[in-house]
């Protein structure tokens, strides 16, 4: 929801449950989006993909968490999946407006499940790329951009690796 909702969290006409949340995401998008290492990633995007380097890399990282799961968090990745959208399908009609147009198909087509897969990964870029093009008329390099995520798995991967836990515990002190 964090992505989807613009302006000063004080002036939003939410719960204040909701606010902290929106807080939270916005502290790990600047953390994440000014740490070296998400740089450094960013930097394995080829220069024609370079503009949409943070999409590429966001959900190079939604995949290696899906794949390393159990090395950050002892609950079953499943269980975790099966809650977050139990809670979305129950609070959907406070969501806002873009958010909520797509938190049905993230439902039926389980998107954060599939993100173990690079399949999953591959259907999300395309399904931007796309809304951008809808949106703004505008061609753009993110279809078929998974293969630079293939073409750089193991640098990515590692960067990844490094970085989860530096976010994980600056999460846990902005919380």
């Amino acid at each position: 929801m964090g992505d989807f909702v613009k302006g000063p969290v004080h002036e939003m006409d939410y719960h204040e449950s909701i606010k902290q949340g929106i807080r939270l995401h916005r502290a790990v998008d600047v953390f994440t989006d000014n740490h070296a290492l998400f740089k450094q990633s960013k930097s394995r995007i080829s220069s024609a993909r370079r503009r949409y380097a943070g999409i590429i890399i966001d959900l190079a990282y939604d995949h290696f968490l899906s794949v390393h799961w159990s090395v950050f968090s002892s609950d079953p990745r499943q269980t975790f999946i099966s809650d977050f959208y139990l809670a979305l399908a129950k609070n959907s009609s406070w969501l806002p407006e873009r958010c909520e147009a797509i938190a049905q198909p993230m439902i039926s087509g389980d998107w954060i499940g599939n993100y173990a897969q690079l399949a999953g990964i591959s259907a999300s870029l395309n399904g931007i790329s796309r809304r951008i093009k809808r949106q703004f008329n505008r061609d753009n390099p993110l279809f078929n951009a998974v293969d630079e995520i293939e073409s750089n798995y193991q640098s990515i991967e590692a960067d990844f690796l490094a970085f989860f836990p530096l976010l994980s515990e600056h999460a846990k002190k902005v919380a």
